[in-house]
């Protein structure tokens, strides 16, 4: 959107899903940390993104006993 980028996923089906971790990355950059969702959210908006730029975003799920998955193949957004 013009104040942000939208990012949606779909959930995995695991009952012992605690949360979302989603990461965003510049060009060519490292791939940061940006929020820690609850796991009945499947949608984040980045306000934190300037127009113009291109951002690739990846989601990571955590069960209850806090083990990560890996990262989702990397999206991008202009």
């Amino acid at each position: 959107t013009a104040q942000g980028a939208i990012v949606l996923w779909d959930a995995p089906l695991a009952p012992d899903l605690k949360q979302f971790k989603l990461f965003r990355s510049g060009a060519g950059g490292k791939a940061v940390e940006v929020a820690q969702l609850n796991a009945t959210f499947t949608k984040f908006e980045d306000k934190a993104v300037q127009v113009g730029q291109s951002y690739f975003y990846q989601v990571a799920a955590v069960n209850a006993a806090g083990r990560q998955s890996p990262l989702s193949d990397p999206v991008g957004v202009v």
